[in-house]
């Protein structure tokens, strides 16, 4: 399981950003019943979704879970392009690190 957020810091790590990518799959990221009426994070719950959220305030940084468009993990096809996480990993769309800001 991957995980979608931007991290935008507080505290120790102001400048550390990241963005990583993240399907829906119970019982690690889910949405929530009443998601639509809820905004960033407070959307999620789950194992993956609960972790993040305690590791942040450890921490203290900011995050965004968001979810792979194709709601995929990701397969290669046989032009070796990926798509799901794998590929906006690749694209650049995602990540699954934690950066300095500006870098």
């Amino acid at each position: 399981m991957q995980l979608a957020s931007t991290v935008h810091g507080r505290g120790l790590h102001d400048e550390l950003h990241g963005l990583m990518g993240s399907v829906q799959d119970e019982p690690y990221v889910m949405m929530k019943d009443n998601a639509a009426f809820l905004t960033g994070n407070e959307r999620f719950e789950g194992y993956v979704a609960d972790i993040l959220r305690l590791v942040a305030a450890n921490l203290r940084f900011d995050y965004e879970i968001s979810l792979s468009t194709d709601s995929k993990y990701g397969e290669q096809n046989r032009n070796g392009m990926w798509n799901g996480i794998v590929g906006e990993v690749a694209r650049g769309v995602s990540s699954t690190r934690l950066e300095r800001d500006g870098t």
